[in-house]
């Protein structure tokens, strides 16, 4: 069984943000960190370049506000994968139900009522 992020033994990590140290707590390991760090500094800049004249604070907000909208949208195609995955998959049944022989058929398009399938 695999070691999870929970299960996983926290250690400290340095990083750079905007040139400023932090060190911080992680349990989820130093790849981990060096991305979320990666990130950051990456829409930082990216952010200070487009607008110059704000001062650190309002441009690490603008970071702060960049980042959670990406985190949002993407909860949010986490959230309607499933259904998306179901559409698509009764679209291919279809297609394929239409191109076999009638006498061939023993696939049924469940009801769009009838729970999803679940997958572990």
């Amino acid at each position: 069984m695999s070691e999870t992020a929970e299960d996983a033994t926290v250690s400290w990590y340095g990083i750079t943000i905007a040139g400023k140290r932090f060190d911080i707590a992680s349990r989820r390991g130093e790849a981990h960190i060096r991305n979320v760090e990666r990130r950051i500094e990456e829409t930082l800049t990216d952010l200070s370049d487009r607008v110059q004249g704000q001062n650190s604070f309002n441009v690490a907000l603008l970071t702060a506000l960049n980042l959670a909208d990406q985190l949002v949208t993407l909860e949010a195609e986490v959230d309607a994968a499933p259904q998306r995955f179901d559409r698509q998959v009764r679209m291919m049944v279809s297609r394929l139900t239409s191109v076999m022989p009638e006498d061939r058929r023993a696939v049924e398009i469940p009801n769009k009522e009838d729970p999803p399938a679940v997958f572990d």
